[in-house]
């Protein structure tokens, strides 16, 4: 046996002696507020500091928290083995039983007194030094405002925008904080001095507000660059400055927890230069997140400013939606970037991360660009995602080999998108599959109000520059689309953003069932598709559009597919008294293609092993009972 290979067996010996040396000798941390601060190791004798615990923590430990809420911005600095991982958790899992506070702690507990500004308006004050990306009111998340003058108007003034009626605002002349809670007492307290006021701690740096600069950008973050190999369980993380969990580690695994004022949910260190330095194999399940009630906030601008946005002349005025958005309105520059809520659950997913069983409700973004951008076979699945103001997953800006599968969305603008901004490499292979996209009556008659409608696919690639043209946008690897279940009776199949004269490349969509308002613009799709692969496809209109029947219908028959079918009667559409929307008639037909090579105006085109193809369309049942935090056994 040559030396290199003992020398391995030796390493590997003694690694495995050392991981079953501290497995045998795990110790269990205690951590309470109200304890006497001893050594840990008992209840009775509890530490008061998770940062305690965790520094004293080895490799097979569990730190075991009890309920409090703890003004930490906890560090870890090593973690735990493969078969001996460290293990942070809440005594029970349940919402605001152990929290991981950012917010400034004298204002959350009350400690300093809101000055009344005036009466009439409900507007407040305090000291304070930097402006905050999140203020919440008894949990409720307060919608920024770029200026005093906006919040005293609930206006983006620059624009004539509508903004909501509760929010916040920090002055940087007088470094005061301004808020203005809602007068008719729906969320409770008008008065902030009668309010849980969490106010979040300082931004991170940079454009976008990624770039860690101080401690309070995150609730606890783990700080050291090898296999972390830690569990979190059942925590839960408020009012960071940019994310309740970052790390700069992969083999991580976060579960149970809950997310509330937090950017981002769980965040991975930013990539270097050529996208290098990303983190890699990190586990994000069982989770709830939520931006709440920015949703709800959209429902509320529709129903009050109906009348006075059909005179707007601009596309983004129409909308309706983009108060929390960076960037928009264009004037007024939005809340800006670094504060927007254009986020989501995760942020710099690396290599192998997986994201399933997790809760998102009301949020304006599931997974954004920036959760995606540089992710290597991200799996994402078995989610629940509902009331989502613009997308619930963006494939953009250089994904590959991305799986979005068996989720459930409820009530998204425009759910899934292709919209590469950033140039090459562009995103993709993308795999969408067996997932249930529905639309509630209530929602679909908001949009109705609004006279606005999304695509359920958000696909191409815009000409912002105003020169020239993008000839084609092309997916590497193929964009792949079967067996999902539409029914959003208020919105169209396809937002086509390329160009009506340049075409589309490996977009393929096969055994899905649509029942849908329309199909796509009425300049956007051509009789050919414009490059895109049609097959085994089953559709109906939730209501016959106004433009002439035949032209939906031969729209339709070349969306279906040689193999699919397309119904021109509304009425196989049922709606239950639950709001449940049903096609019991087209699912129950077998015209699902099951060849995965197929022939398409001379191409052969072979689905990939892992798409599953089906003679009964659309997508299997959702299980819901997995979706979320869960009690432990």
């Amino acid at each position: 046996m040559n030396t290199p290979v003992i020398v391995r067996l030796v390493r590997f010996i003694a690694i495995s002696f050392l991981s079953a040396a501290a497995t045998a000798q795990a110790t269990l941390w205690h951590v309470d507020l109200k304890g006497p601060n001893g050594d840990g190791k008992s209840a009775e004798t509890a530490l008061t500091s998770i940062q305690r615990a965790v520094d004293l923590a080895e490799p097979g430990d569990t730190v075991l928290i009890r309920p409090g809420i703890y003004y930490e911005n906890v560090i870890l600095k090593r973690g735990g083995t493969a078969k001996a991982p460290l293990r942070l958790m809440a005594d029970a899992v349940e919402r605001d039983r152990v929290i991981l506070s950012g917010a400034a702690r004298a204002i959350r507990e009350g400690k300093v007194a809101w000055e009344l500004v005036d009466k009439d308006s409900g507007l407040y004050r305090i000291p304070f030094l930097y402006r905050p990306t999140r203020v919440l009111a008894s949990g409720v998340d307060l919608q920024p405002y770029p200026s005093l003058a906006d919040l005293k108007a609930f206006r983006f003034l620059a624009d004539n925008y509508p903004g909501n009626s509760h929010g916040f605002a920090w002055d940087p002349e007088s470094k005061n904080l301004y808020v203005r809670l809602r007068a008719d007492g729906r969320y409770g307290a008008t008065n902030p001095n009668a309010a849980v006021m969490a106010v979040s701690g300082p931004p991170a740096g940079g454009k976008w507000g990624n770039e860690i600069t101080a401690d309070e950008n995150w609730n606890l973050a783990l700080r050291f660059a090898e296999e972390a190999h830690v569990i979190i369980d059942g925590l839960t993380f408020e009012t960071p400055g940019y994310a309740g969990i970052y790390t700069e580690a992969g083999e991580l695994t976060v579960r149970n927890c809950y997310f509330i004022g937090c950017r981002y949910g769980v965040a991975g260190k930013e990539p270097g230069r050529g996208g290098k330095g990303l983190i890699d194999r990190v586990t994000v399940e069982n989770c709830y997140y939520t931006q709440y009630p920015a949703f709800t906030d959209v429902e509320d601008i529709v129903a009050k400013y109906k009348a006075e946005q059909y005179t707007k002349s601009e596309w983004w005025q129409k909308i309706m939606h983009w108060q929390r958005k960076g960037g928009l309105p264009p004037k007024s520059g939005g809340v800006g970037r670094a504060f927007n809520y254009e986020t989501g659950l995760t942020r710099g997913m690396g290599a192998g991360w997986i994201v399933r069983y997790n809760y998102l409700y009301d949020v304006f973004e599931g997974f954004s660009a920036g959760s995606t951008s540089s992710s290597q076979g991200a799996e994402i699945y078995g989610n629940r995602l509902e009331r989502i103001c613009d997308n619930a997953v963006e494939t953009e800006n250089h994904s590959r080999d991305l799986r979005f599968h068996n989720n459930l969305i409820i009530d998204a603008f425009e759910p899934i998108s292709w919209q590469p901004i950033d140039g090459p490499p562009m995103p993709g292979p993308a795999y969408i599959y067996d997932n249930i996209v529905l639309q509630t009556p209530a929602v679909s008659a908001m949009w109705e109000v609004a006279g606005n409608s999304g695509g359920i696919f958000k696909m191409g690639i815009q000409n912002r520059s105003g020169v020239g043209e993008v000839a084609e946008s092309q997916v590497p690897g193929g964009f792949w689309v079967t067996h999902n279940t539409i029914l959003v009776t208020r919105g169209r199949v396809f937002t086509l953003l390329t160009a009506p004269t340049s075409s589309y490349g490996q977009f393929y969509f096969a055994n899905n069932v649509f029942l849908t308002r329309g199909i796509a613009g009425a300049n956007s799709m051509n009789d050919k598709g414009r490059g895109i692969y049609f097959d085994g496809n089953l559709l109906a209109p939730s209501a016959m559009p106004t433009l002439p029947q035949e032209s939906y219908l031969q729209r339709a028959a070349l969306v279906a597919g040689p193999h699919g079918k397309v119904f021109d009667d509304p009425s196989v559409v049922t709606v239950a008294a639950d709001g449940h929307v049903t096609m019991k008639e087209m699912e129950a037909l077998n015209v699902g293609i099951t060849t995965r090579t197929v022939s398409w105006n001379g191409l052969n085109i072979e689905f990939p092993a892992l798409m599953p193809l089906r003679t009964v369309v659309g997508a299997v049942p959702f299980d819901n009972s997995r979706v979320g935090p869960q009690p432990r056994k």
